[in-house]
């Protein structure tokens, strides 16, 4: 199964990274091929850990700028 596509690994891998108030854990932000769209992967500093991933669509969310 393939997370992240190929073509957005080789060209720009990371678009923001968030860290938590108590420095435990980075939201690591990917773009997808669609525009404002990125999966999250969630990585637990303490543990050093990947915690888990999700898709965050914020056209679904906030309404589509097209």
């Amino acid at each position: 199964m393939t997370i992240v596509d190929d073509k957005v690994c080789q060209e720009k891998p990371i678009k923001y990274v968030y860290r938590n108030d108590t420095l435990t854990f980075d939201h690591v932000l990917l773009p997808t091929l669609h525009k404002d769209v990125y999966i999250v992967i969630v990585v637990d500093l303490v543990l050093k850990v990947v915690k888990g991933y999700s898709q965050l669509d914020l056209n679904e969310l906030y309404g589509s700028n097209s």
